[in-house]
């Protein structure tokens, strides 16, 4: 038994995934776990997985809520952090999953199998986007851009509760920021800005997943990420 994956939540670095290999039918163990406080403590999300190898994970980017696992079995999808598992791969041989790329571009899933080929997978759950609405501390809040995906620019709303300093900036994947939308002092309300694709220079940035981040300095410094799909 030994670890087979970690993943790290792109939106929030205190939430990460580790995921088991083993079967033992006398003792069966866990193979996945869960963390939001930096690994101090760690959850049993295996849930009603079957009890198996799990080989790979992947993380949404769009929502961080769906997890992609490929064990064993076959390949199974979370739509809620790890709460509940369904089995996907309609049509797949048995075949143990080793491997689960999301294209970063068109957003299909991929799955590499044990000597059986590679699949796309298109039974995918139809809620990809971060729809729910998490509030910061006060009601300072990051709200889902629109269009997402988009080409060749979104809008990129947050509500403030109060007249405070605001900065709302893009990164990428790698964490380096691209561009900086807003930096100043806001009044309170519903506030929208625009993002057309360019870096900081003004140079288009190429298609993939981005992150806009809110940064309220407020009582204290609040914040909160959410990604984006740039197409072109």
């Amino acid at each position: 038994r030994w670890v087979t994956r970690v993943a790290v939540d792109p939106t929030a670095d205190s939430v990460a995934y580790v995921t088991f290999s083993g079967l033992k039918w006398r003792d069966p163990q866990p193979h996945i776990f869960r963390t939001t406080d930096y690994g101090q403590n760690w959850q049993d999300i295996s849930a009603n997985l079957p009890d198996a190898p799990i080989n790979a994970i992947v993380i949404d980017p769009l929502n961080t809520e769906v997890i992609y696992v490929g064990t064993d079995v076959g390949p199974f999808v979370s739509t809620d952090a790890g709460g509940s598992w369904q089995a996907l791969g309609v049509g797949m041989p048995a075949v143990s999953v080793y491997d689960l790329k999301i294209h970063p571009t068109q957003h299909f899933l991929v799955a590499g199998t044990h000597g059986r080929s590679m699949y796309v997978l298109n039974d995918l759950p139809t809620a990809v986007e971060a729809e729910s609405v998490s509030p910061l501390a006060g009601d300072f809040t990051l709200l889902p851009n629109y269009p997402n995906p988009f080409n060749p620019e979104t809008v990129v709303p947050f509500r403030l509760a109060s007249r405070t300093e605001v900065t709302v900036a893009i990164y990428n994947a790698l964490g380096q920021r691209v561009t900086t939308l807003v930096e100043g002092v806001l009044a309170a309300g519903r506030h929208e800005v625009r993002w057309n694709g360019t870096d900081r220079t003004g140079q288009p940035v190429p298609s993939g997943v981005y992150f806009a981040r809110l940064v309220v300095k407020a009582h204290h410094i609040v914040q909160q990420s959410r990604p984006m799909l740039l197409v072109r």
